[in-house]
Parts: C-alpha cells; structure tokens; sequence
C-alpha cells in the first residue's frame, strides 16, 4: 500500500466556530451537510460533528476525559477498489467504512 494519507477529519464540537477558525487562517472551505471540507494539497481536511464522526466509526463513548474516542480519524484512499479483505488489519488498523 502507498504511504499516503488522503483525509484527515476533525470531530469539533462546534463545526461553525471550527471553519472560523481555519479561514482565518486563509484556508478555503466547503461546507456540505453540516460536514467542512478544506483541500490542503493532495489531502482533505474536514470538520464534522464529534458526536456524528463517534457514531460513523462505531464508536459509542466520546467524553473526552473517558480515554474513549479522541476525535481525530485518518484516512488512507487505496489503489484498487473492491479489496475489502483486511489487508491493513496486521498493522493495528480497521476498516470501518467501504
């Protein structure tokens, strides 16, 4: 597999305040469904609701003083489609999305 990250989402709890702060950094963003996406070079940031980002990668706990889900979830696009077989589990990693 490439060495690359694609995406790189940020669970905030105020996705507003959040793209504030990034623009006026200089950054561009893209609001679509609540969810922020700022294209930083070959990679995507994004800024989505905590609670929503917990639920979409299957996780329950998101008190952040729990030790539970940190809100910060990494992305890697792969080469060749349809290869859901696990490939990237040996490293630590799961799928949770296709």
């Amino acid at each position: 597999m490439e060495q690359r990250l694609s995406l790189i989402t940020l669970g905030v709890s105020d996705v507003n305040r959040s793209r504030r702060f990034y623009e006026q950094l200089g950054w561009h963003g893209q609001e679509v469904e609540e969810t922020v996406f700022f294209q930083a070079g070959c990679m995507v940031l994004t800024l989505w609701s905590r609670e929503k980002l917990a639920l979409d990668s299957g996780i329950e706990q998101v008190d952040g003083n729990s030790g539970g889900f940190s809100g910060v979830v990494l992305g890697a696009q792969r080469a060749v489609r349809g290869r859901g077989d696990g490939s990237n589990h040996g490293c630590g990693g799961r799928q949770v999305a296709e």
